[in-house]
């Protein structure tokens, strides 16, 4: 890992840093290094705590099967969008506090109307819920930003959960693949 003038961001065991402006967001992103690997980045949000966006233990969807019965017991697939057969995967950011509820939620994938809906009315619904797991960097709770995708599939036979993960850092600059939980609500 190189700054831009050439300089090393490591020393000789692979420690080190890196302090970046982000631009889009309009907010300052650290990163942390050891032995050569990310073991952390985060942000100072506006109350002065810092928000991990990769941490040690990242926050997971607790009791997946029940979230997914729940969303697809409230909310049938868009109408419209069966008939046309299209499918649809919305990416949520979700700010988790060291509790494990969510105090923040914001849909950051291009709008689509008919899914955006239910998403935010099944979210809305679930804000004092805990449907995560806690945080934690080094033996600490933490707050957590996580972006997960939740795919709206068309399926005739049967329901799985996606083992594909991805994590999404800051304005959704791909850092490194993670896993973090993903939600398929398939019909």
């Amino acid at each position: 890992l190189y700054a831009t003038n050439t300089a090393s961001l490591l020393d000789e065991k692979g420690s080190g840093s890196e302090v970046f402006y982000d631009t889009y967001l309009e907010r300052t992103i650290y990163k942390e290094y050891g032995l050569g690997v990310l073991n952390s980045a985060y942000y100072v949000d506006d109350t002065h705590e810092k928000t991990y966006q990769f941490c040690d233990k990242i926050s997971r969807i607790k009791n997946y099967r029940n979230l997914e019965r729940s969303f697809s017991s409230q909310y049938p697939y868009p109408e419209m969008a069966l008939k046309e057969n299209r499918e649809w995967t919305c990416l949520v950011k979700f700010i988790v506090e060291t509790t494990g509820v969510y105090s923040s939620y914001e849909i950051v994938s291009e709008p689509n109307l008919e899914f955006d809906t239910q998403i935010k009315l099944f979210f809305d619904s679930k804000k004092s819920v805990k449907i995560f797991s806690k945080a934690r960097h080094n033996g600490k709770k933490v707050k957590q930003e996580i972006v997960l995708p939740f795919r709206f599939e068309i399926h005739n036979f049967s329901r799985h959960r996606n083992p594909n993960y991805t994590m999404f850092i800051s304005s959704l600059e791909l850092l490194q693949p993670i896993q973090i939980p993903s939600a398929v609500f398939k019909y």
